[in-house]
């Protein structure tokens, strides 16, 4: 940014930003001089091609803020709605696997259930033991 000669505050817009500043200063000087030490014709065909070029100058930076606004927006939305995205992914990978976990747990008490009907003997020993394990 600062440093590549691009950005708000690199070399190349430092340039351009004096250039253009030097460029209306000029022509608004020549504009008053004109007035001041020529006649009214001259001044007024000065005036009219130093005007020109100061719109132009002007009209490229005010023209270029509103593009350079509506980049960084654009820009901005665009990093908000990959990040979004993102989440929105990690999200749904996230229900999938508690989905297939609430799958297991379902299965698991089919076989505990299971267990305990067909060899409720076995079931007594395993609660048995779950609760020495707690103890």
């Amino acid at each position: 940014m600062a440093g590549d000669g691009e950005g708000p505050y690199g070399l190349a817009e430092l340039v351009r930003s004096f250039l253009a500043v030097f460029i209306v200063i000029l022509g608004l000087l020549a504009i008053v001089l004109a007035y001041g030490f020529r006649s009214l014709g001259d001044a007024e065909r000065l005036a009219t091609l130093f005007s020109g070029f100061i719109g132009i100058v002007l009209g490229y930076y005010f023209g270029r803020l509103g593009v350079d606004r509506a980049e960084s927006r654009a820009s901005q939305a665009d990093t908000e709605r990959k990040e979004i995205q993102r989440k929105t992914e990690k999200f749904d990978e996230f229900r999938t696997k508690m989905e297939d976990y609430r799958e297991y747990a379902k299965e698991y008490m089919r076989v505990i259930e299971f267990m305990e009907q067909q060899h409720p003997e076995v079931a007594k020993k395993v609660d048995e033991y779950l609760e020495a394990l707690e103890e």
